[in-house]
């Protein structure tokens, strides 16, 4: 499936009408070296892709919505508070689809999804998904590598991280932990096994109540993998 389907399908899902203010939506994709990154002003939408062979990443923003997914690299999808003219992220507007349309890609091992919408008495409702996940492929793990798949939150006080890290011992038994921070601490998840996969799903999807209001509202989440050398 490329990475334009999938996001469709989350688009429609997440749909809200909001009104228009002037902030400005950041989103980018890093894959193998390879940056898509766009900017735009609200009400946007910012939409970025890598897609090289059977690699991608798909980031999206615009005023109450931004997801990210995905299979590597590095994803960014942020709402800046602040107009496009002032923004001072230093960011340019590179071309924000490198993909090959591949149509057959694997399905993510990332799924951010990710809602922040007013709830009438001058507080943001920020939410997450039921259907947003964190897959690790443990058939990819090799010698003393670990690998980690990480879900990041910032912003409007809510800045915090999950993250799933696997690697393979000697004996090739598979090891993994959980490493969470900030907001993420108390959010209950599941860890399950499908096949070579392991899976963390939010069983009671998390959302936080914080003061704000659309036009002043600063929020990005980020996601992605990474590797590194295990040490006992």
């Amino acid at each position: 499936m490329k990475p334009s389907a999938i996001a469709f399908g989350i688009a429609a899902a997440l749909s809200v009408v909001l009104p228009a203010h002037a902030g400005h939506n950041h989103a980018r994709c890093i894959v193998n070296f390879q940056t898509a990154n766009s900017l735009v002003a609200d009400p946007g939408p910012a939409d970025a892709v890598v897609s090289k062979k059977n690699k991608y990443c798909h980031a999206h923003e615009e005023p109450g919505v931004n997801y990210i997914v995905g299979n590597a690299g590095w994803g960014h999808a942020h709402h800046h508070s602040n107009a496009m003219t002032q923004a001072g992220t230093g960011e340019a507007q590179d071309d924000p689809d490198l993909s090959t349309d591949d149509p057959n890609l694997p399905d993510p091992l990332l799924n951010l999804q990710q809602t922040w919408t007013p709830d009438g008495n001058g507080n943001i409702v920020v939410a997450w998904s039921g259907d947003s996940y964190l897959k690790l492929d443990t058939s990819q793990l090799t010698g003393n590598k670990m690998t980690t798949t990480t879900a990041k939150l910032e912003g409007a006080r809510l800045n915090g991280l999950i993250e799933l890290t696997a690697w393979k011992d000697e004996g090739g038994a598979v090891h993994s932990v959980i490493h969470r921070e900030g907001v993420f601490v108390n959010v209950p998840y599941n860890l399950a096994t499908q096949g070579a996969l392991l899976v963390l799903t939010f069983p009671n999807p998390p959302n936080w109540t914080v003061p704000g209001q659309q036009d002043s509202f600063d929020i990005a989440i980020e996601g992605g993998f990474t590797k590194a050398k295990h040490t006992n």
